[in-house]
């Protein structure tokens, strides 16, 4: 009983979290990198966000890889990565 209430709690989490990433409070610039590969967040799920923030007017640099580990874009692709975040964009 005590997993399903965690899962349950973690699941609305999440689910506020996204909300929160779809209509965040500032209208600066966004970069969103993220992977194919990548076994804890959902590319489909990121790339919605992605087309989501350029609708409602941010400038968004997106760059999306297929064999990186979550958060491990930077080990696997060092200068696009690099790239990226001096703001240049997915080359």
């Amino acid at each position: 009983a005590l997993d399903f209430a965690l899962l349950e709690a973690f699941e609305s989490d999440r689910a506020a979290l996204w909300r929160a990433l779809k209509h965040p409070p500032f209208k600066g610039p966004a970069l969103i990198l993220y992977s194919y590969s990548d076994g804890l967040a959902d590319a489909a799920r990121v790339a919605a966000l992605a087309r989501a923030l350029r609708l409602s007017g941010h400038e968004v640099v997106e760059q999306a890889w297929d064999d990186s580990a979550h958060v491990s874009h930077a080990v696997a692709h060092p200068e696009q990565y690099a790239s990226c975040v001096r703001w240049g964009g997915p080359q």
